[in-house]
């Protein structure tokens, strides 16, 4: 979850100003041997969560602040996670790939830009729309819905990045079968 959109889609994730900042990220491995989800908020340092996205997310900046880890640590761990990677597939990877560079350029982190680069993404958002013979891109939400529904039971907060990821997971296993 972030701060809100970008500027311009277009921006490279260099030109950080243009991209929002990160409010939570959390990920999940497809290792048999390691699933647990890893669900962390940001502690914002210099910016504060606008009300327009705490909205959609329900992370406000006092939230953050109190509940919050720094966001070296967290991309310490994202990193050492990246390391055993070869893969990583997230709903939109578009988006989700520049604002984790953004912010890795933000910390002048050149070993965390060079993992998130070379490394394969997969966007299940494309996936699903083929999967599905779409004319458009249709929400997390509904993806889940449409694709999951007799899956599970389970109901997910979309807009928490926790349980983005859990939904996300669910349809790629869904459409690939468990890899």
């Amino acid at each position: 979850e972030t701060t809100g959109l970008p500027k311009s889609r277009n921006a490279p994730p260099e030109v950080t100003d243009m991209w929002p900042r990160m409010v939570s990220v959390a990920w999940i491995s497809s290792l048999p041997s390691d699933t647990e989800c890893e669900d962390h908020i940001i502690k914002p340092d210099g910016y504060t969560i606008p009300t327009a996205a705490s909205n959609v997310h329900g992370i406000t900046t006092k939230h953050a602040m109190e509940n919050g880890k720094d966001i070296e640590t967290v991309m310490q761990v994202l990193a050492d996670k990246l390391k055993d990677c070869s893969h990583i597939a997230c709903y939109n990877v578009q988006f989700d790939k520049s604002v984790l560079l953004s912010e890795a350029y933000r910390m002048q982190n050149r070993t965390l830009v060079n993992l998130l680069k070379g490394i394969k993404w997969y966007c299940v958002m494309k996936r699903v729309k083929n999967h599905l013979s779409l004319k458009n891109y249709i929400k997390l939400s509904v993806a889940h819905g449409m694709i999951c529904c007799e899956m599970t039971d389970k109901t997910y907060e979309y807009h928490n990045a926790g349980d983005d990821v859990l939904a996300t997971r669910e349809i790629v296993f869904s459409i690939l079968g468990e890899v």
